[in-house]
């Protein structure tokens, strides 16, 4: 998985008829569930010239990195680790 470059003007969320991606003020977006339903055209997931989103096949819901570091949390080969750098 690649994870998302906050893109200071994200062609996710342009693509998103729902309005679900909304743009971060520090670029990138975040996902309003509430509003990510009967989409079924994942269109944000095209747009996206990463590849950085990809689909939870249980919950059709857009899987978008947000550098909360879980995954290096709970990785159980500690083959990557995250630092918050300011």
């Amino acid at each position: 998985m690649v994870a998302c470059r906050f893109c200071k003007d994200p062609e996710c969320a342009v693509a998103c008829k729902q309005g679900a991606l909304q743009i971060l003020p520090e670029g990138g977006v975040t996902l309003v569930v509430s509003k990510c339903k009967d989409c079924k055209t994942f269109e944000c997931i095209t747009a996206c010239t990463l590849n950085a989103i990809t689909m939870d096949m249980k919950t059709k819901l857009p899987i978008i990195c947000d550098n909360c570091g879980d995954c290096a949390k709970y990785c159980p080969h500690n083959v990557f680790s995250f630092k918050d750098v300011k």
